[in-house]
Order: C-alpha cells, then structure tokens, then sequence
C-alpha cells in the first residue's frame, strides 16, 4: 500500500529527514545571528547601528520562516502549472531593474523601496527552476533531442543568463547555468549535448572575464594575492588573516579584529571569515557539516519524490544552496576567485535570505508526498545506461 500525503504518510527515515533539516537550517540560522551581530559592531557606531542592522536580519528571519512555512503546505505542483508565468515576471524584473534598479558599487541589481531593497536575480533564480523541473517533466519523451528537449532551457537559460550580465551579476548568473547542467544531467539529458554547450561556452567565460578589468583583478589576485596586498589581494589576505586568527576553537563571539574596517564585506560575502575567526576551526567545519547534512537529507528527499517533477525541482533547490555554499566558502578560503556571493542562511540579506528559505519549504513540501513503497527512479548516467 502506497502512502502519499501528510507527515503521517512517510516513513519514519524520511520523517525524520524534513525534521533533520528543519533542525540544520535553524542552527544554520542562529549562526548568522550572531555572524551578522557581530560584524556589525564597529567602534564608531557601536550604538544604534548595530542594533538597527541586528533588527533587521531578525525581521529577515522571522520573515523568511514565513516563507519557508507557506512554502511548506502550498502544493509544489501548483506551482508547476504556473511556471511559465513566474518566469515571465522574473524576466520583466530582470528588464526593469536595468532602467529603474540602484546602482552600488558600479552594479544596478536592486530594487530600492525606501529602506528597504529587493535583488530580483533572487527571485529569478527560483523561478528558472521551477520552470526548468516542470519543462523537462513535460519534454520527458524528448529530452534526448537536440532541438525539442535540450536547447529550449538552454536559451531561457541564456537570456536570464545576459540579462544579469547587464547589472552586472557574474556569480550568480553562472550559479543559473551550473544548475541548469545539474538538471539536465538528473533528467537524463545527452552528455554529448552538455559537453558541447560546454566547448562553447568556455571561450565566452574567459572572455567575459577578460575585459571586465575587476574581474580580471580578482583572478590575479587569487592567483597571487601577496603581490597587491594594498589593493586586489586585499580581501582575501584579510579574509585569510581572520580564518588564521581564529586557530582551533575561535577567539570568541564578538571578539575578531578583522571586522574592525579590516575586511570589507564582513557581514555579507565574507561572514564566513569572520565566523571562522570568533568560532575557529571547530566552528567552520560545524558549518560545513550542516550544509553536507541539509545537501545528505535532500537528496534522499530528492530520489524519493513522488514524481519527476519534484525530483528534478528539489534537484535544482539542493544545487542552488550547494553550490551557493561551495562557492562562497571556496572565495573565503582562497580556493576560487571572490564571486559576490552570500553564505545561505548566515550572511545578511533579505530577499536572498526570504526565497532560500522558501526554497526550503518547497523541499519539505515535496518529502510530504514521497512515496516510501516503491524503488527511487533511476536518475542521471545510470538512468541514460539504461536507456542506451
């Protein structure tokens, strides 16, 4: 007898799996609290600003378990049926902010209401993976053609993939692209597709990285940072300092010296640092454990969806937080050039933080339906192994 529906329905390993990541993602959670609390305190404005910046990413959490709950008892197919139309929007917000978006730090990739801002590459990441899981479910019978079942996300891809090229937004636009390949990869896509959009594309990346001046900047620093510390190596040298700082168990919370102005970004891109700092090497590799342990969990979520679609969307959810988390715990540590990237759940932001944890709830709202009798479809190269 096969049981779909309700916390009542699963068995007791997948049970306990929406509760393990319920469990990680609030740890997660109190993490960039006190990241985020900690970073903001500064000697010149000790006071009122901190506790302004503090506020607000409570308000960011307590919203975002909003989000997260919602998303959790709102049935994922719902959203399938309307994916065209969410991609629609997300496109015209990715148009408007080009014309009406504020421009920081050279980058027009926000909405500003006030004091409070809105990234709709956020929302678009979303919404290109819900389209992307409900396409390749309808295109099933074609996902080995070129034409029908391989270019059409491939150029949705590509247009969303330009359009934050424009803001410019490089990090997460190939975040979008190395998720997209992670889906056709688990729909069953031709690897031979894959690997020649991939030939094609490596020319156009090392372009795209060669005449933007910054960016170049940033693989030259990465490369050799000690050679400019004043200037391209800055970052990472600080970010570098604070994590060695930090030694086995951290220098306390609230007490790393790299936040005082020394590292830009402390409370964004680079909180990592400053967590590694304050809770030392035992800290980040907790960190690191619970990003492996929430990735462990959703992909058993993941093979036991109850149909394609949600297999291929908490695919491309699991992607966007994995890879979001791998890259900018390898920026931090000097393992890949800085992309503008936040940590999921601990560096500061809204809307980054708000749809993350949506995606979540649409995560637990996909491990409410598993079915728990059957076999997990075969997914990805063993799946093609067979059809060959």
């Amino acid at each position: 007898m096969t049981r779909f529906k309700g916390i009542a329905g699963i068995n007791e390993p997948l049970k306990r799996a929406s509760e393990i990541i319920l469990c990680v993602v609030l740890t997660l959670l109190c993490f960039g609290i006190l990241t985020v609390y900690s970073a903001s305190i500064v000697p010149a404005a000790e006071g009122a600003k901190t506790a302004n910046l503090i506020k607000k990413q409570v308000i960011y959490v307590l919203v975002s378990m909003a989000a997260l709950i919602l998303a959790a008892h709102i049935d994922y197919h719902k959203l399938g049926q309307k994916s065209f139309w969410l991609l629609a929007v997300a496109m015209l917000m990715l148009i408007l902010v080009l014309v009406f978006g504020t421009e920081v730090n050279g980058a027009r990739r926000w909405f500003r209401f006030g004091k409070l801002s809105f990234q709709p590459a956020e929302l678009a990441r979303l919404c290109l993976v819900i389209y992307m899981a409900e396409f390749l479910t309808r295109k099933q019978g074609h996902i080995r053609e070129f034409l029908q079942g391989f270019m059409p996300p491939v150029i949705v891809v590509g247009v969303a993939f330009i359009l934050m090229m424009m803001q410019p937004d490089f990090g997460t636009a190939v975040l979008i692209a190395m998720t997209l390949g992670a889906m056709l990869f688990v729909a069953g896509i031709r690897l031979s597709h894959c690997l020649l959009i991939a030939v094609l594309a490596a020319p156009a990346l090392i372009f795209l990285v060669a005449m933007a001046p910054y960016r170049l900047d940033r693989v030259l620093a990465f490369i050799n940072p000690w050679e400019d510390p004043q200037g391209k190596g800055y970052h990472l040298i600080q970010s570098l300092i604070a994590l060695g700082l930090g030694g086995t168990t951290g220098v306390g919370p609230g007490a790393s010296l790299q936040k005082l102005s020394y590292l830009p970004e402390a409370r964004g891109d680079f909180a990592f640092a400053i967590l590694g700092s304050e809770f030392g090497f035992v800290g980040s590799m907790t960190v690191i454990a619970l990003f492996c342990i929430l990735i462990w969990q959703g992909m058993r979520i993941c093979r036991h969806a109850p149909d394609l679609f949600g297999t291929l969307l908490s695919c491309g959810i699991l992607c966007q937080i994995g890879l979001q988390a791998l890259v900018n715990i390898a920026v931090v540590t000097g393992s890949m050039p800085t992309k503008g990237l936040p940590l999921p759940f601990v560096s500061f932001g809204g809307s980054s933080l708000i749809l993350t944890m949506f995606s979540v709830g649409l995560l637990l709202n996909i491990d409410k339906h598993c079915r728990v009798t059957k076999e997990p479809d075969m997914l990805g190269a063993r799946k093609m192994a067979v059809q060959q």
